[in-house]
């Protein structure tokens, strides 16, 4: 359980110093940037673009799965019954088995 906690205070933590380029103005800004490089570099700064919307939609499936849970844990749903909703909704974000979910396939 210490180590559990460990890692989520070191994750706070990192999550904390990163600087996201959230706002509009900012994407829009790096999107004007990107679209005026050379074609091997806006390539990769569109990806890079694209795994950033990646990334925060996979938090979000993350976030819907946790809340998910913590709610059939407070109703009482067992094990193999939120296991089949996460796979029947399609919320598996990579899993290969519940409930261990960020494991890569």
């Amino acid at each position: 359980m210490q180590n559990k906690e460990a890692l989520i205070e070191h994750l706070e933590n990192q999550w904390r110093s990163v600087d996201e380029p959230t706002s509009i103005i900012t994407l829009k800004r790096i999107i004007e940037f990107i679209v005026g490089l050379e074609e091997e570099n806006r390539n990769a700064g569109l990806t890079a673009i694209a795994q950033h919307f990646i990334s925060t939609l996979s938090l979000h499936y993350l976030d819907i799965m946790s809340i998910f849970q913590q709610k059939a844990e407070q109703e009482e749903i067992d094990l193999k019954e939120r296991e089949g909703t996460f796979h029947a909704k399609g919320l598996s974000v990579g899993c290969t088995s519940y409930p261990n979910c960020i494991t890569a396939s």
